[in-house]
């Protein structure tokens, strides 16, 4: 199903919340109660350069939190499939 997308007409508010520099510190903040209760990450499918490369934040709603919050806040937001 088709997605359209209307951006505003003004310039985007850069992104001011904190990034994280590993896997295991995303899992942390992102799950705190599955973080709290497992005893380590055995393994994730993030690109080795990932985190020098990119800004990511946590977030507990992830993909829709960002996007409501960027819709909100006129920021750019990238994503791919």
């Amino acid at each position: 199903m088709p997605v359209t997308l209307i951006t505003a007409e003004h310039p985007s508010n850069a992104w001011r919340y904190p990034k994280v520099p590993t896997a295991e510190e995303l899992f942390e903040y992102s799950c705190r109660e599955e973080h709290r209760r497992c005893q380590n990450l055995i393994q994730d499918s993030y690109p080795t350069n990932l985190f020098n490369t990119s800004h990511i934040s946590p977030s507990e709603h992830g993909f829709v939190w960002a996007a409501v919050h960027a819709y909100k806040k006129s920021s750019s937001l990238d994503h791919t499939p």
